[in-house]
């Protein structure tokens, strides 16, 4: 599944962090020390006070960037910078602005670029300053810098007093991005911990990784509790049902596939091709050919299963297996109706009726599917071709016919046999 990225970097919070702090007054008294953060972290000294200009200023480039007045926002960063009493936190609070106009721009480059300044400058409060960590992490994201990304979201976390959810999800993300699953459900698993209402992508993330991680039974188990959990969604019931059967064939458990199949029709949850596709070639598979041509007959006559040649030949297999040479041959002529050119399923026609005592029509059916070619094991088709001339006492064109038999791999053995006993040496 790798490569196959089913969930989304969650969208970046640029509402902390690159939005102006609130209206504080420059002559401020700070007669609190601020809080240290988790590492001793504190607020550096001016952090958050700016001039009763500079706030306007710094309003002023949020109702711009509001507007998507880019451009006038980048104008008035440079008059704000431009200002007598501009100080570090200010000039960082500017770059952080930038930071958030190149993202708009989707220019995520510079965005990061802006936005490491501002860290690496350490004039934001903690507040601020341990945000930008986080918003880096989902920008690197954004940008497919899924290890810078990691690597942002382990700073953050340093300081984190909590971390909701959807944060941990995103970082099972960049774990996904990079193929490293079992990372990838160690922090999705953190994600559920919370106890909050989880998002279906953690679903679809963690069962992901498990199947990637081949641990098939945990994959299997994990996509039928999610299966269940979204029974009324036809979409993502779907989804985890055939994750949960994939699962199971994968290690070829069979039998469990099949269970899991059943199950899911005896509930009507029968509403894709694949689903019955997937169920009468198991049947198949445990040599159970009434119980998959009973299938196919029903998929198609609910319109689930395309009336194809290729589902006739199917069925066509399942009755000859079980020796009902009229059905068989029924399924196979419909084949070869609804697909004049396949030659295989002309071959198998042919097949049933030299079965079926009937040896002219299969030389004539024969004759046609190796004209037509594409057979799988065309020595074969020589060899039926044999048989059925020499039950039409047409021993020449029976010697032919098996001596051509003879140049193939599948029917050299048995057309050397039948040869010897009608005295060719």
């Amino acid at each position: 599944m790798a490569g196959s990225k089913w969930w989304l970097v969650l969208l970046m919070l640029l509402s902390v962090g690159l939005m102006a702090s609130q209206p504080v007054e420059a002559k401020r008294k700070e007669k609190e020390e601020p809080a240290a953060s988790k590492t001793g972290r504190v607020d550096p000294k001016g952090a958050g006070l700016s001039s009763q200009k500079n706030q306007e200023l710094m309003a002023l480039v949020v109702e711009q960037i509001d507007n998507e007045e880019f451009d006038a926002a980048l104008a008035t960063l440079v008059e704000l910078e431009a200002q007598k009493k501009v100080n570090d936190y200010e000039r960082a609070k500017a770059n952080q602005f930038r930071a958030q106009i190149a993202s708009d721009r989707d220019d995520y480059d510079q965005a990061i670029t802006y936005l490491e300044s501002v860290v690496a400058s350490d004039a934001l409060t903690n507040a601020e300053h341990f945000q930008s960590m986080l918003i880096l992490s989902q920008l690197n994201a954004q940008n497919d810098n899924f290890q810078k990304a990691i690597e942002w979201f382990d700073r953050w976390t340093l300081d984190a007093e909590t971390i909701p959810g959807n944060y941990w999800a995103m970082q099972a993300q960049n774990y996904y991005n990079l193929d490293q699953y079992e990372r990838a459900v160690e922090y999705i698993d953190k994600a559920f911990a919370t106890g909050e209402t989880p998002e279906v992508a953690w679903g679809q993330m963690k069962a992901g990784s498990l199947y990637e991680l081949e641990r098939y039974d945990d994959a299997a188990a994990f996509a039928r509790e999610q299966k269940l959990a979204h029974v009324d969604n036809p979409d993502l019931r779907y989804q985890f049902l055939n994750l949960e059967v994939s699962a199971y064939l994968e290690k070829e458990d069979y039998d469990s596939a099949r269970g899991v199949l059943e199950d899911a029709k005896a509930n009507g949850w029968f509403d894709r091709k694949l689903q019955w596709t997937q169920l009468y070639q198991l049947y198949f598979e445990d040599e159970k050919p009434e119980m998959a041509a009973k299938v196919i007959e029903e998929g198609m006559a609910a319109g689930a299963l395309d009336q194809s040649a290729e589902n006739y030949v199917f069925l066509g297999e399942a009755y000859a297996v079980q020796e009902k040479g009229p059905e068989a041959l029924a399924a196979f002529t419909k084949a070869t109706e609804l697909d004049p050119s396949n030659g295989q399923a002309e071959m198998q026609k042919g097949q049933t009726l030299l079965d079926m005592e009937r040896p002219e029509q299969a030389k004539a059916a024969l004759k046609s599917a190796i004209d037509k070619g594409g057979l799988k094991l065309e020595g074969n088709a020589w060899y039926l071709l044999c048989i059925a001339e020499n039950d039409l006492d047409r021993v020449s064109a029976a010697i032919a016919a098996c001596r051509k038999a003879t140049e193939f791999p599948e029917s050299k053995s048995n057309a050397q046999n039948t040869l010897r006993l009608m005295g060719v040496r």
